[in-house]
């Protein structure tokens, strides 16, 4: 018999962001709370996240305003404990590391930076992606 090393991922869906108020420009960001991230493994394995692209998608949405088109993918942060933020980019960042578990969650918040002379009205999208590697 052979016992194969065997490792799942998954990723619940977390809320998405409310839109943008006043009150978020005036902080500079938004907080909402992310997915929950849980890996099983019977092997040593690491997780890592990071973005598909360097900017966020942006569709203009307002009359006469062009949506963002260079909104960085360092505007949307995560955190595992709520208060210290890490950017976000295409190179990834590890966010758990781990050995044989059976679902060793991860709970993220996200922080979406805003700025009243940058961020323009539109919908804006950006696509995150959570790998789990065995070394």
């Amino acid at each position: 018999m052979t016992i194969p090393a065997v490792i799942q991922i998954v990723v619940s869906s977390g809320s998405g962001p409310q839109p943008a108020t006043l009150a978020d420009f005036e902080v500079g960001h938004g907080e909402f709370a992310g997915p929950v991230v849980a890996v099983s493994a019977n092997t040593p394995w690491a997780l890592s996240i990071s973005a598909t692209s360097p900017t966020w998608t942006a569709t203009s949405t307002f009359p006469g305003v062009a949506a963002r088109s260079d909104k960085p993918a360092s505007d949307l942060r995560w955190s595992l404990d709520a208060a210290s933020f890490t950017p976000l980019d295409v190179a990834g960042r590890q966010l758990a590391t781990g050995g044989g578990t059976n679902a060793a969650i991860s709970r993220l918040t996200w922080r979406v930076l805003y700025d009243l002379t940058l961020d323009t009205p539109g919908d804006y999208a950006m696509t995150v992606l959570f790998t789990v590697t065995a070394p």
